[in-house]
């Protein structure tokens, strides 16, 4: 839970007072990982979040485990991504956003670090029904 922390504090600034965040964690062996790589998904995961809820808006996120994974699942209720765009959304350089308003690389560089994990990242999203990554990282050997 450590990684997640660390980038709910990183992105503090793009929820205070707009976003409220929930927390559901299940307890969890400590997962082998590179800490900071993690914590970069995240921070990823939580920006965009906090940038598809205009306005007043809600974040879940949620541990579990299951299979021998530890299951992470981020989830909003913003404005969610179209379906013709969900098959993209990890290309490099691919972004939903307007001009100046994204790179299109942080989805790309976090499926890279999830699969260097030897882990799976998915999303399921509605167009004005929010957002849900799901993570899922082995307890296992780590990368």
């Amino acid at each position: 839970h450590e990684p997640i922390e660390l980038a709910l504090n990183l992105v503090r600034n793009e929820y205070r007072d707009r976003i409220d965040i929930h927390k559901q964690y299940e307890e969890l062996p400590s997962v082998p990982c590179h800490s900071g790589k993690i914590s970069q998904v995240f921070m990823n995961l939580l920006t965009n979040a906090c940038q598809a809820i205009l306005g007043q808006g809600d974040i879940w996120i949620r541990t579990l485990r299951r299979n021998g994974h530890a299951v992470i699942e981020v989830k909003d209720n913003g404005v969610g991504i179209s379906t013709r765009h969900l098959n993209r959304i990890f290309e490099p350089f691919f972004t939903t956003k307007g001009v100046g308003l994204g790179t299109g690389l942080g989805l790309s560089i976090s499926y890279g670090i999830i699969q260097q994990h030897k882990g799976t990242i998915e999303v399921e999203s509605e167009v004005n029904g929010g957002t849900c990554f799901t993570i899922q990282l082995p307890l296992g050997d780590g990368p």
